[in-house]
């Protein structure tokens, strides 16, 4: 069963970007005390940071996972990480008997699936028993579980931000990568694996050169203002909430935006894709523009290993979708319920926002609804790349006002050479100091200009 898993298929699996990661980087047999396969299972044993280790196992018929860690996340980075050792070295995982944890777990599977398979009782109608939801009693004491872990990590994150801005921020930035690893570690440990991602964004940001100051302080208030959102979230509208949880690091599954997400139908071009490499993880944002309407979704896709990800969504096609959104106070991230109607596309010359300030104003909306975005998508008409001092390239607009273009943009000669002087309307990302164009239009003309990698 095993030869039927590749990597890339084993990291789609994964319910999130940090998950993935954390399983790549458990993808080495020295990781593990003890790993074993047969033809139905895998399973191993990973130590953590208590005194036992946790208990890992896949039943690949599912495939199904179970494993003992505290993780909330399903599958954990255990059992991903087992999974992808299996499946790129099998050599570092012998045939074996299973041990009775293993099988006692798949017997147990094999006696609910055939209880499940049984005919009905009498007077029930329809030929099988019915699947009972899970227990409202356990997922109540789960969740409470995990609640007392991340009030935990808040309080000691939070005593740690004011420890640290106490001293200074100089003092901060000549602080040792293991001073931030720590407590990104701990924020782990303690189910915030959002507030781990940003605390080592702050690190990142401390040692990013001239203007460091201001991008180090930035990426504190954001960790401090979740903090503090955390801590009333109750009290928040459902969207801003939302918005709260995703980034401590509790997840929404697919399936259940694609029964209870707000929809939104329309014809969608794919207006651009961004790949990201952090590591052994590779990240890709393809953005959906529904141009009559001006709003924009992002589809997000995963893969390990420096392996390029095969989607199948191509810049500069365009169909008709119904679009299922994560819940958020400014809904962005989204999943396709439905399409059709694929055909080659471009914008007409009069699309997007007609100027910078009608764009930024909307980006003001959207950091207004949810302080914690770091992107926002940007499709403006009418505009032209103007070299200014410095050598640094500016995109300007009919009014003759313009933003800098993105240290990480490529392909402004193409623009230059395309546009023959004349304005062109152009899709990208606007990060709050640059503009990274990802596709352009003339015409009738539609360049992608996002063929890069963008090392993140």
């Amino acid at each position: 069963m095993l030869d039927a898993w590749t990597p890339d298929r084993v990291i789609s699996l994964a319910p999130d970007a940090p998950a993935a990661k954390a399983g790549r980087g458990l993808a080495d047999g020295a990781r593990w005390a003890s790993v074993g396969r047969s033809e139905r299972a895998v399973w191993g044993e990973c130590q953590g940071s208590g005194s036992t280790p946790y208990q890992t196992r896949l039943d690949l018929r599912g495939p199904a996972f179970k494993c003992s860690c505290p993780s909330r996340k399903f599958p954990c980075k255990h059992a991903l990480g087992l999974f992808l050792l299996a499946v790129e070295k099998p050599g570092a995982v012998a045939p074996g008997e299973a041990p009775a944890w293993v099988a006692d777990w798949l017997s147990g599977r094999d006696d609910r699936e055939a209880k499940a398979a049984e005919p009905a009782e009498p007077g029930e109608r329809g030929g099988a028993r019915p699947v009972r939801e899970a227990d409202p009693v356990a997922r109540a004491k789960r969740e409470a579980r995990r609640g007392g872990l991340v009030a935990g990590g808040l309080d000691r994150v939070e005593r740690w931000l004011l420890d640290l801005v106490g001293e200074g921020l100089a003092a901060a930035r000549s602080k040792p990568r293991a001073f931030w690893e720590e407590i990104a570690a701990a924020m782990v440990d303690a189910q915030c694996t959002g507030v781990a991602g940003m605390l080592r964004e702050a690190e990142a940001a401390g040692a990013s050169g001239e203007g460091w100051q201001v991008r180090l302080m930035d990426e504190l208030a954001r960790v401090w203002l979740l903090v503090r959102a955390a801590r009333v979230q109750e009290q928040l509208p459902d969207g801003l909430r939302a918005d709260v949880r995703s980034l401590l690091g509790y997840t929404v599954p697919k399936e259940t935006v694609l029964a209870e997400g707000e929809v939104v139908s329309g014809r969608w071009l794919v207006a651009g894709q961004v790949t990201e490499s952090e590591g052994a993880l590779t990240a890709q944002r393809t953005w959906l523009w529904e141009e009559r309407g001006n709003r924009s979704a992002v589809q997000l896709e995963f893969a390990a290993g420096g392996r390029a990800i095969g989607s199948t969504l191509a810049v500069g096609l365009a169909f008709n979708a119904e679009l299922a959104f994560y819940p958020s106070a400014a809904p962005e991230r989204a999943v396709i319920r439905s399409q059709s109607d694929a055909a080659s596309a471009s914008p007409g010359d009069g699309s997007g926002h007609p100027t910078w300030r009608d764009a930024l104003s909307r980006v003001t909306d959207i950091v207004g609804a949810n302080p914690w975005r770091r992107r926002f998508p940007v499709a403006i008409g009418g505009v032209r790349p103007v070299r200014g001092a410095g050598d640094r390239w500016w995109i300007v607009d009919r009014e003759g006002e313009g933003v800098a273009l993105s240290g990480r943009a490529n392909g402004v000669w193409t623009i230059l050479a395309g546009a023959g002087g004349r304005p062109v309307g152009m899709f990208g990302e606007w990060d709050g100091r640059g503009f990274l164009p990802l596709s352009a239009w003339q015409g009738g003309q539609f360049v992608d200009l996002s063929r890069c990698e963008v090392a993140a």
